[in-house]
């Protein structure tokens, strides 16, 4: 499977998305929880600027032992529906289902999982987490859908287009989803697609 256009020509993404999931860890580290990984910061005209997070470097198994491999469990095509363009994939480092488009400037970014020590707590530090990596966030909460869901968006490091991050709850795991773009797109446009690819997650896995 080729590599996805949208992750692998943007410069510094996965750098950048490391060390915002190392925000969440650190904020997962003070409540006993561990989280999975995503986005990045800084970028030009022509490239998106960051993506925003979710830990996954040190995720611990779900309950049967293996986390949900979303690259096994969705088709290229159903995540293309929800960003409404094709779409290439390819799991990542972290276990991560990493997709990209032809153009790097639209909208890309990963689906994962993160394995909480407490349900409740943990899901409100992860939270709290994707936001805290973010300039000016705005947060919406998802009704309806598993034990929780939320989707955070903002800018990162200074730059100018949005990113998104955010999770829907099963139990003591969050299936994550990052958007990174450099394209322009609005809010509404990035929490449609967010809402979607949420939805895929929990359908699939939940």
């Amino acid at each position: 499977m080729r590599t996805p256009m949208g992750i692998a020509s943007r410069s510094g993404w996965g750098p950048g998305l490391l060390a915002l999931a190392a925000v969440g860890l650190l904020a997962l580290g003070g409540c006993g929880g561990s989280e999975d990984a995503s986005p990045s910061p800084g970028s030009s005209s022509s490239a998106p600027d960051a993506a925003a997070g979710t830990p996954s470097a040190s995720v611990e198994p779900a309950a049967d032992g293996v986390p949900p491999a979303f690259c096994d469990l969705l088709t290229p095509e159903e995540i293309g529906d929800a960003l409404g363009a094709p779409v290439t994939v390819e799991t990542g480092p972290l276990g991560e289902c990493e997709f990209g488009q032809e153009d790097p400037r639209e909208i890309s970014g990963s689906l994962g999982t993160a394995e909480l020590a407490e349900a409740a707590s943990g899901f409100e530090v992860y939270r709290h987490g994707t936001s805290s990596a973010m300039d000016s966030p705005s947060e919406h909460t998802i009704g309806g859908l598993g034990d929780g869901a939320f989707l955070t968006l903002g800018t990162v490091g200074g730059g100018e287009n949005l990113h998104l991050a955010g999770g829907v709850l099963h139990g003591t795991v969050v299936f994550t989803v990052n958007l990174s773009q450099g394209a322009g797109h609005t809010e509404d446009e990035l929490v449609a697609v967010g809402e979607k690819l949420l939805k895929l997650e929990y359908d699939a896995a939940g």
